[in-house]
């Protein structure tokens, strides 16, 4: 049953993924500003909190922030980076 369910979820990623290819290679601009309304619009809902649930959570604000995870989130960006390039330069 779990490889059946990974299996779905490795082929939904990539079809996701060959689908927003498909898109970036035929309307690259239009999904860009797509994409970049999608991250401002959801700046938003993290500020206001989830407001659809029946015991509705406290907004974000600088007491929920949490130093260890922001510093754990930029840890990974970087990481994947890091990664990137790695793999860049081992192509070429």
């Amino acid at each position: 049953m779990l490889i059946v369910f990974g299996l779905g979820v490795l082929t939904g990623i990539d079809c996701t993924i060959r689908i927003i290819k498909y898109f970036l290679e035929k309307n690259r601009s239009e999904i860009i500003y797509l994409i970049f309304g999608l991250m401002i619009g959801s700046v938003y809902a993290i500020v206001r909190g989830p407001t659809s649930l029946e015991a509705s959570l406290k907004p974000m604000s600088l007491c929920s922030f949490s130093v260890m995870y922001f510093i754990a989130g930029g840890v990974f960006i970087f990481s994947l980076e890091k990664i990137k390039t790695i793999l860049e330069k081992k192509e070429s």
